[in-house]
């Protein structure tokens, strides 16, 4: 299961469309109020699980999804915590 901070930043990907390319997970995880070293696990259990590719370019990385955007399952995501990540979410981009 993902942790909340790793599920958030996705969400927050999938509702902004960013999984069609690449992008750069810390630009959300600022936005979401996390650490670099929270960043950091983002990427990794993303890719752990299979969701992303990690691409890097000297200091930065960035991610690719390696699924579809309909083909993630809610157990990957862990949607015990939906409710708060959604807050959250929507909280960090002004939508409530």
């Amino acid at each position: 299961m993902l942790s909340p901070a790793t599920q958030a930043s996705l969400f927050a990907a999938l509702l902004l469309g960013k999984v069609r390319g690449t992008w750069d997970p810390s630009e959300d995880a600022r936005r979401l109020g996390y650490s670099n070293m929270t960043v950091t696990r983002v990427i990794r259990e993303l890719s752990a699980v299979g969701l992303v590719a990690v691409a890097q370019a000297d200091l930065q990385r960035f991610l690719e999804a390696a699924r579809s955007s309909t083909s993630i399952d809610g157990k990957a995501l862990g949607v015990a915590s939906l409710d708060e990540t959604c807050e959250r979410i929507a909280r960090a981009y002004g939508l409530g």
